[in-house]
């Protein structure tokens, strides 16, 4: 039997990560999201739950968190100290 992974669209990633459609968008354009396949044409975007589990997990084990534009920072913790 062959093991078909579950896939998303983008509407429903952004609602996972409660952000606006256009935030995921555009972290899959600067390649701050997780990793996405392409079905047919360019404009059938899918994630594979697995691969935004893992991608979900990684930021957690960095000690990354999510700024306001949805880019990844370091959390509060790891800041630089200014001078």
């Amino acid at each position: 039997m062959i093991n078909i992974p579950f896939l998303i669209t983008t509407d429903q990633l952004s609602k996972l990560l409660n952000e606006n459609p256009a935030s995921t968008r555009r972290r899959r354009v600067t390649g701050d999201g997780p990793p996405f396949v392409q079905i047919g044409n360019s404009r059938q975007v899918r994630y594979r739950l697995t691969d935004v589990e893992a991608w979900m997990a990684g930021l957690a084990t960095r000690g990354r968190t999510l700024n306001k534009r949805g880019r990844p920072r370091k959390a509060a913790g790891h800041a630089e100290q200014s001078k």
